[in-house]
């Protein structure tokens, strides 16, 4: 069995457990130098005199993203800047800590993310995301809402924090804490939490602030003389590669697509029967659309270029179609969820698909994940 052709953008921003200390280190250093620095101060000072336009204006605290660090368990965390220049560590996982991080430290990546996707489809429907809340329950787990508002619309859509996070970098919208979320997650330079001692005075100064936002449409033409295909299998082809394969409905052909980790999850779970969570990140955008007023038509693989193939979200808006650009892996993730239609070119099929019985074997030796 041969990977022809890879869904590139997958690839996985991983920071090696030994290195944790050190970007702890680094994070730390970051705030304490912002916090000496007069120009830092002033705007923080602005962020906390202003009033919120956010709900519950006295009882939220505008954050900023820091930093991605590993804790000393080996578990990804965001670190968050208070105004009043206190640190706030909140967990999350690791597919939430590598996007945050990929927008972050501007790593490029060639196809949109899920998170991306979140964006183009929000500026697509006309909605704004204006601040996400991030809360503690009482059943001590973190939770946020994403306020979404649009021409006589509005909604508050519940997430996970790392999504929330991840969203309000790309949409520009405030970050806020609730006080039950600061008293449990604050942490002190010195203090315990997992913190290091404060290092000496050697790294660059305080991140600067995110540009302002610019919308991000991206519209495709739908393949021509699509085929209607299934998803047949994902299988793990090396230690941590992944490939999702599809077969039109007479199994004549199979169509391999390699897909990062995180998409495979989730579109294995799908197949497995598994129930997705709530919150997930494709659920968010099933949200998204019902708030824009749009339904999901189909999920598309259209085009490829050089190594990559490109995927769209088909939209009915009312009369309206549309067709947004998407990584394949989230178009059929969101298509399996929502139970439409996976189409593909033609062209590609007939150029790239492969003869199933090569990939029998592979597909027996795997926990059955047929639909």
């Amino acid at each position: 069995m041969q990977i022809h052709r890879s869904n590139a953008g997958h690839f996985l921003l991983r920071v090696p457990n030994k290195m944790a200390s050190n970007l702890i280190l680094l994070g730390t250093l970051i705030l304490l130098l912002c916090a000496a620095a007069p120009g830092c101060r002033k705007e923080q000072g602005k962020a906390a005199a202003g009033a919120l336009t956010g709900p519950a204006p006295g009882s939220l605290v505008e954050l900023s993203i820091a930093e991605v660090v590993f804790q000393r368990d080996g578990t990804p965390g965001i670190l968050l800047l208070r105004p009043d220049r206190r640190i706030v560590l909140l967990p999350v996982n690791l597919c939430e800590s590598e996007v945050i991080y990929a927008r972050l430290h501007a790593v490029p990546f060639p196809r949109p993310m899920t998170h991306d996707l979140f964006q183009r489809l929000a500026d697509g429907l006309d909605l704004e995301v204006p601040w996400v809340v991030v809360d503690r329950t009482a059943e001590d787990s973190l939770t946020a809402s994403i306020s979404l508002k649009g021409a006589g619309r509005s909604a508050e859509v519940l997430a996970s924090a790392g999504d929330a996070l991840a969203i309000a970098q790309r949409m520009s919208a405030r970050i806020l804490g609730t006080p039950r979320l600061l008293s449990r997650h604050t942490l002190e330079a010195d203090g315990p939490g997992g913190m290091l001692p404060r290092p000496s005075p050697q790294a660059p100064g305080a991140p600067a602030q995110p540009a302002p936002r610019k919308k991000t449409i991206q519209f495709l033409l739908s393949a021509d003389e699509p085929v209607e295909m299934r998803v047949l299998a994902v299988v793990q082809v090396l230690a941590a590669d992944f490939m999702i394969l599809l077969t039109d409905e007479e199994e004549r052909s199979v169509f391999p697509m390699v897909i990062d980790r995180c998409q495979a999850l989730v579109i294995s779970a799908h197949l497995k029967g598994r129930e997705v969570s709530s919150i997930h990140t494709h659920h968010l955008l099933h949200r998204l659309l019902e708030v824009g007023g749009a339904q999901m038509t189909h999920a598309g693989v259209v085009s490829i270029q050089g190594q990559t193939f490109i995927g769209e979200v088909g939209l009915a808006l009312g009369k309206r179609r549309l067709a947004i650009d998407a990584r394949p892996s989230d178009a059929i993730a969101l298509a399996l969820l929502l139970g439409v239609p996976i189409r593909i070119a033609r062209s590609l099929v007939e150029e790239y698909g492969e003869d199933p019985e090569s990939y029998r074997d592979g597909v027996e030796s795997q926990p059955r994940e047929r639909l």
